[in-house]
């Protein structure tokens, strides 16, 4: 019975476990705001996110800023909107007010795929947290 017991207690905190990791990445914005990302570790060149706009940095030296929206709609179904930025917490989409849009899926809470259209396809690339 006490074996019983104990595969059932771990079974329940496994569960809750993939809940509580589940969970973590559906507020997207909160995410990309917890983390320094970095896009191009060659060229040291990393992103921040606020509530209203991600900024550049290239070997830690400020690169340049642009506003931007989390959607769940795509490129083709909507588009840059100023009046959405801050107010939208959660999207597979991230519009930019200067360049477009690209669509983001987390593998876990300290990395992601971004993908941007292209005419010849989408151009994916692999954005992890700095350590």
């Amino acid at each position: 019975m006490k074996a019983i017991t104990t595969i059932i207690t771990i079974m329940l905190l496994f569960l809750s476990s993939d809940k509580i990791q589940a969970q973590d990445l559906t507020d997207t914005k909160s995410l990309l705001k917890s983390k320094i990302w970095i896009t191009n570790a060659g060229r040291k060149a990393t992103m921040r996110f606020t509530d209203t706009e991600i900024i550049y940095y290239i070997n830690d030296e400020f690169f340049g800023s642009q506003k931007y929206h989390l959607s769940d709609k795509n490129y083709i179904d909507a588009s840059y909107d100023h009046a959405k930025v801050g107010l939208v917490s959660t999207g597979n989409y991230i519009f930019y007010e200067k360049d477009g849009c690209s669509y983001i899926k987390f593998v876990n809470p300290s990395e992601f795929k971004m993908g941007t259209p292209t005419t010849e396809g989408p151009v994916w690339i692999t954005v992890v947290a700095k350590p």
